[in-house]
C-alpha cells in the first residue's frame, strides 16, 4: 500500500525526499545540497520562509531553542506537514 501511495505522490515524494536527505546532509555533515533562497536572490530581502531550512535542522538534532530562535513557526510547521502526509496517507487507504 505505501508502494502505491508513493507512486501516486511521486513528486511530492521526490521533493521531501530530497528535502530531508539535504536537512539530514546539513545537521550532521558539512554538505549543503539544498537550494539557496529564490526570493531573496531575486527581491534581496528576506521572505516568510527564510530560516525554516535552518530551523528544521535545529529539529533534527533536537535543539529546539535554536530552532525556534531560527523560525518562530518551525516546530508548528513541522507538525502540520507531518499531519497533511498522514491525513493524506489515511485518505488514500480509505480510497483504496
Amino acid at each position: 500500500m505505501l508502494i502505491a501511495y508513493l507512486r501516486k505522490r511521486i513528486v511530492w515524494a521526490g521533493i521531501l525526499l530530497y528535502a530531508g536527505i539535504g536537512i539530514v546532509l546539513d545537521a550532521f555533515t558539512a554538505y549543503d545540497i539544498l537550494p539557496p533562497c529564490l526570493w531573496r536572490r531575486l527581491f534581496g530581502g528576506a521572505c516568510p520562509g527564510c530560516g525554516l531550512t535552518t530551523a528544521f535542522t535545529h529539529l533534527v538534532r533536537l535543539e529546539f531553542r535554536a530552532a525556534i530562535d531560527a523560525h518562530p513557526l518551525s516546530p508548528l510547521i513541522a507538525l502540520l506537514l507531518a499531519a497533511c502526509i498522514v491525513i493524506d496517507y489515511r485518505k488514500f487507504v480509505q480510497r483504496s
